[in-house]
């Protein structure tokens, strides 16, 4: 079942707030893994990850027909799916 381009909109913006509040966890958490190199830069890709999905749904929500959308939408949502299964590594290697 396909959602309608004002709902998929909003679902994905949810997505992307939830996306960056649980960044922000594993930035602000006190596990000992914060301290470690190669941690602090997995958050910081995934922070970037995060930036390149918010620009790619600002080009999504430019599109102006719904075949233009529909294409761009497969796009959003493949960068969306590995940045999720990232975040959920990353939590689970710190704990939380």
């Amino acid at each position: 079942v396909r959602l309608s381009r004002e709902e998929y909109l909003k679902k994905a913006d949810s997505g992307l707030k939830t996306m960056d509040a649980e960044i922000q966890e594993l930035a602000e958490s006190g596990s000992a893994l914060n301290s470690r190199d190669y941690f602090k830069m997995r958050i910081e890709a995934l922070k970037l990850h995060l930036d390149y999905c918010r620009r790619d749904f600002e080009r999504l929500q430019a599109s102006e027909t719904e075949e233009a959308f529909r294409v761009k939408q497969k796009g959003f949502d493949r960068g969306l799916d590995f940045l999720g299964e990232n975040i959920e590594l990353a939590l689970e290697e710190a704990g939380l």
